[in-house]
């Protein structure tokens, strides 16, 4: 399943506070990009954060994943978690469902 993971900073967050975090940020997110579970990385361009795609069995296991990275285990950041599917409507061409 693969899964968007849109990360946002939490009340009170500012660079200062991440900072110090970020190399181990880093060091966490290159493990779990070996290992295939985050897939993609992205800087966001509308503000600081980052948007991940991730292949997980679960959302679950997405949450668990993100649970390791020091700025969610900081309580600096948070994750919205959509999980994506196939384009269904493309069914719709091939007269089934």
């Amino acid at each position: 399943m693969q899964i968007l993971a849109i990360d946002k900073f939490l009340p009170g967050t500012t660079m200062e506070k991440v900072q110090p975090h970020l190399k181990e940020e880093m060091i966490v997110t290159w493990e779990h990009y070996k290992q295939g579970k985050i897939r993609q990385l992205f800087f966001r361009q509308d503000s600081p954060g980052v948007v991940l795609m991730m292949e997980c069995d679960s959302i679950d296991e997405a949450h668990e994943i993100l649970d390791e990275l020091p700025l969610v285990k900081e309580k600096l950041i948070e994750f919205e978690l959509t999980p994506l599917g196939y384009f269904e409507p493309l069914e719709a061409l091939f007269g089934s469902g």
